[in-house]
């Protein structure tokens, strides 16, 4: 393998993400939808809609904005209520768990393909009458920032209410 500046693939670099983002979906996957229902705080998000957020924003950020992925991604993409009046019911475990892992391999698979030289490329989203220019370090950079803040917001719900928490 060439190891010269810009032939790692950012998948190596990124590689605890992933393993991050596979005890996410084992602290998800066997929760009832009581306990997908709870909260920190009255006016905090469930459990559930916290899940569901997550695999929306990451879908629209890959695919939407970065082109990566495949169609699909537009249905996860509204999961949370994008541009809709309200967020949809709780979504059950298994489907949440599967919008992380195909939202999951969307990630991986470009960061895959893309080394550090592919880092500057400029991507811009257009979102109504704007134009949002960014690079892809920067973009990547949002997703791991909004995936651990998420997160933690998850692992803290799930503990105080008694339920295993992911080891990050």
């Amino acid at each position: 393998m060439d190891t010269s500046a810009g032939a790692i693939s950012l998948a190596s670099v990124y590689a605890g993400w992933e393993e991050d983002r596979r005890r996410m979906i084992a602290s998800i996957e066997p929760l009832m939808d009581a306990e997908l229902a709870l909260r920190a705080a009255p006016h905090l998000r469930t459990i559930g809609h916290l899940v569901a957020h997550l695999v929306a924003a990451r879908a629209r950020m890959v695919h939407w904005i970065l082109g990566e992925g495949d169609s699909g991604l537009d249905a996860l993409a509204v999961w949370d209520g994008f541009n809709q009046p309200a967020p949809q019911a709780i979504r059950p475990a298994s489907d949440l768990a599967q919008g992380l892992e195909t939202t999951g391999r969307a990630i991986q698979h470009a960061l895959n393909r893309w080394t550090s030289s592919d880092l500057d490329h400029i991507v811009e989203w257009r979102y109504g009458n704007d134009i949002h220019t960014y690079t892809r370090q920067r973009m990547i950079w949002n997703l791991v920032r909004h995936d651990y803040h998420h997160y933690g917001e998850v692992a803290l719900t799930l503990g105080m209410h008694g339920l295993p928490v992911p080891d990050f």
